[in-house]
């Protein structure tokens, strides 16, 4: 699954990087914040890897008074088959 992940060129390397630990730690909660400084990046980058694996659906988010906190789902992996079978068509 991960070969497949990098051979799409669909992600960066910090979005493989969340997908990667999401996967081994299922419901684990990621913030621009955490994100930013994780991978020592700017809050708008931050902000935009988060954003994008919300939308195809491959983390979850939801408020947390006025932060957006975003978690894996425990279904990531098969999300994420779903996903690369429908980037494959």
């Amino acid at each position: 699954m991960e070969s497949e992940i990098r051979a799409s060129n669909l992600f960066n390397h910090r979005q493989i990087e969340i997908i990667r630990h999401a996967l081994k730690h299922s419901g684990q909660c990621y913030t621009f914040a955490s994100h930013a400084m994780s991978h020592k990046v700017a809050p708008l980058t931050a902000r935009t890897d988060l954003m994008k694996l919300s939308q195809r659906g491959l983390l979850k988010k939801r408020k947390n008074g006025r932060r957006i906190v975003f978690f894996a789902p425990a279904d990531l992996s098969s999300r994420l088959e779903k996903f690369s079978e429908k980037m494959a068509k």
